[in-house]
């Protein structure tokens, strides 16, 4: 009767439970612990589990790779965001920067202007004071010649005294003989008596007139010889004149060379000062053109980071999701689960160091655990696959896996200190150990079988 029922496909209670429990262990995803079946709902039950454990670990893989690409892409946005945020802070630097700039080229441009407007009324009054200059040499030249005519004339009227002064000698001369004569007449008179007593008066008279003009020509004397000395004085003095006449002659000359001399200057410098004020126009133009451009980078710079934040954002709503489906992967007992979560989990480490620096996440050094705690590093240290422990990338992960963790613990906390360059130095080491420990993962992968 019992295989009676059994044709019809009725099952023992302890078929039925052996099956429930089979059916429990596919739930809970412990594909490998199904055992090969002995009759059809057996091989069935197992092939099922085959089948979902072959589908859980494409799935695991996939999700894997996805979660690796997206939190690499995690990473190249947050470095973005860095770049960004350190390119608009220097863009908002230069662009104050430049404004001062702009402000300062055009005090230069307008102290140029006014250096050049300066310039050329110092020119004018260089080329002025030149022919002021010649001005008053032509006069001197003309003093020069009046006084020459002067010292001339003067010259001719010491001669003309000169002469007088002899017809005055002259007069004298004759005012002595007739005092003589006249002395000689009234002393004859005298012996002639009654008979010269006439002769003698006019005698008198004569002598008394040849004595006024021996005082009249006396004082001429004096006054010939006075002017004849004012002449000298006069003369001299116009020696000295056509002396001073001459060196401010020549004053004039060096004024009018040296006021030529500063025109041709104050010309040059004109010149000069039109090409800077023309250049430093154009550079105006440029300072602004410049401002402008720059001030276009800051605000572009700053739709760049906030786009940045908008996909930063999106994406970590997506590695939500990823991390939930690693979550539940990871109750699953599928092959080479440790190693491929461990890939995850080395770039999730590389994302949150990223995103630290941009301050999207905050790493406490000390509450940050070291390469043994992590799920590769549990996994690593409870190994017991003598398949997995031989395998050359085994051992040589050790090293690069604790540098990992070494270095993104003190990039922490550098940046915790404030030492940007410093963190950002620690990140680059994780970098390159990281790159270690995904090769010598990738090599695991292919060999466990």
């Amino acid at each position: 009767m019992t295989d009676d029922l059994r044709k019809k496909g009725w099952l023992p209670p302890e078929r039925v439970e052996e099956i429930l429990v089979l059916l429990e262990l596919i739930g809970q995803g412990a594909f490998l612990d199904i055992p090969k079946g002995e009759d059809r709902i057996g091989q069935a039950i197992r092939k099922l589990a085959v089948d979902v454990g072959r589908f859980s670990a494409t799935q695991m893989r996939k999700t894997v790779s996805v979660s690796m690409e997206l939190n690499e892409a995690v990473i190249a946005a947050a470095n973005l965001s860095r770049a960004t945020s350190v390119t608009d802070r220097n863009a908002q630097g230069m662009a104050s920067a430049t404004e001062e700039m702009s402000v300062s080229v055009d005090t230069i441009a307008r102290q140029a202007s006014e250096t050049f407007t300066l310039a050329q009324e110092v020119k004018e009054l260089a080329l002025s004071g030149e022919k002021q200059a010649g001005q008053a040499d032509d006069a001197m030249t003309k003093v020069e010649s009046a006084m020459r005519d002067v010292a001339e004339r003067s010259s001719s009227l010491s001669e003309s005294s000169h002469d007088i002064g002899q017809v005055v000698d002259l007069i004298s001369e004759i005012a002595f003989q007739t005092n003589l004569l006249a002395l000689n007449a009234a002393t004859e008179a005298a012996r002639a008596g009654e008979a010269g007593t006439g002769f003698g008066v006019v005698a008198s008279e004569i002598r008394n007139l040849a004595e006024r003009t021996r005082l009249a020509t006396k004082d001429i004397r004096l006054n010939i010889n006075r002017f004849q000395d004012e002449i000298d004085a006069i003369v001299e003095a116009l020696s000295e004149s056509d002396q001073t006449v001459k060196l401010g002659h020549e004053i004039m000359n060096a004024s009018q060379e040296a006021m030529r001399d500063i025109a041709r200057a104050i010309s040059e410098l004109t010149q000069r000062s039109r090409e800077i004020s023309e250049t430093v126009g154009q550079q105006k133009l440029a300072a602004h053109e410049i401002a402008y451009g720059i001030s276009e980078v800051a605000r572009m710079t700053e739709h760049v980071q906030n786009a940045t934040y908008t996909v930063l954002d999106a994406m970590d709503g997506a590695e939500k999701d990823i991390a939930s489906q690693i979550s539940d992967i990871a109750k699953l007992k599928l092959p080479k689960k440790a190693l491929h979560l461990a890939k995850s989990d080395h770039i999730i480490w590389k994302k949150r160091l990223a995103a630290m620096m941009v301050g999207r996440d905050r790493l406490d050094p000390n509450e940050l655990s070291d390469h043994t705690c992590c799920r590769l590093g549990r996994w690593y240290y409870a190994c017991e696959d003598e398949r997995i422990k031989h395998h050359p990338s085994f051992a040589e992960m050790e090293a690069p896996h604790m540098e990992v963790h070494a270095h993104g613990i003190e990039a922490a906390r550098k940046y915790a200190q404030g030492d940007l360059e410093g963190a950002l130095e620690e990140i680059g080491a994780v970098q390159q150990a990281s790159e270690k420990v995904l090769f010598h993962l990738n090599e695991l992968t292919k060999q466990r079988k």
